[in-house]
């Protein structure tokens, strides 16, 4: 009878990867968010300008009576 070699081979440690891939979702939600915020605040301030820009044509307007 002859003897057999065993070779047991562990497959695993996919643990730290699942980890790192949560955290690099997190991050990106994290990331989106904050650049949503300031896409928001840039429209708002453009927006702001806008209506100052015309109430000025307006004044501008009633100044010259035309």
């Amino acid at each position: 009878m002859a003897d057999r070699d065993t070779t047991v081979v562990e497959r695993g440690g996919n643990s730290g990867l699942i980890f790192l891939g949560i955290v690099l979702l997190i991050a990106v939600v994290i990331g989106g968010y904050f650049l949503l915020q300031q896409n928001r605040a840039e429209n708002a301030r453009t927006t702001a300008v806008t209506h100052a820009v015309d109430r000025v044509g307006d004044a501008a307007k009633d100044a010259t009576g035309k």
